[in-house]
């Protein structure tokens, strides 16, 4: 070879290179099932879930408050039964639904939820739904305790 073929400067070999163009790009990168819209379309997909679940969870809690009321001023047995069993009847509904809203805000705020521990690991759908299964359990337990 001689010298001339080689470039006098690095510079000069970097500008002389050809520039690689967008599809060029997008082969060498490896992609994970889908474009780029296509993850987005389900990022946004998931945020909006998430999002009308905690607006439906809010709906749910405000429906109960308001039947719940009409059905104690209407019925005088419910006051009795409310009364004798306030934390089965009103305090284990409310404790599913609070930890529904925590595994949720969780989820959004870190990411998808991964259990590991003492031989078991939990991920995909069964993180959460094991999470939501300690949160609901140590709040009934708090419920238990105090009541």
């Amino acid at each position: 070879m001689k010298s001339q073929d080689f470039p006098a400067t690095i510079p000069q070999a970097i500008d002389d290179a050809p520039s690689p163009n967008e599809a060029q790009i997008n082969q060498a990168i490896p992609s994970k099932g889908g474009s780029k819209s296509e993850m987005d379309d389900s990022v946004l997909l998931r945020r909006a879930t998430r999002w009308l679940v905690i607006l439906g969870a809010t709906m749910f809690g405000a429906v109960f408050l308001v039947s719940a009321a009409f059905t104690i001023y209407s019925q005088s047995w419910v006051v009795e039964l409310a009364r004798e069993h306030f934390a089965a009847t009103v305090g284990l509904p409310f404790a599913a639904l609070a930890a529904l809203c925590l595994v949720i805000i969780l989820e959004i705020s870190s990411g998808t939820i991964q259990i590991k521990g003492l031989g078991f690991e939990f991920k995909g759908a069964g993180g959460p739904l094991v999470m939501w299964i300690f949160c609901f359990l140590a709040i009934a337990s708090a419920i238990k305790i105090l009541w």
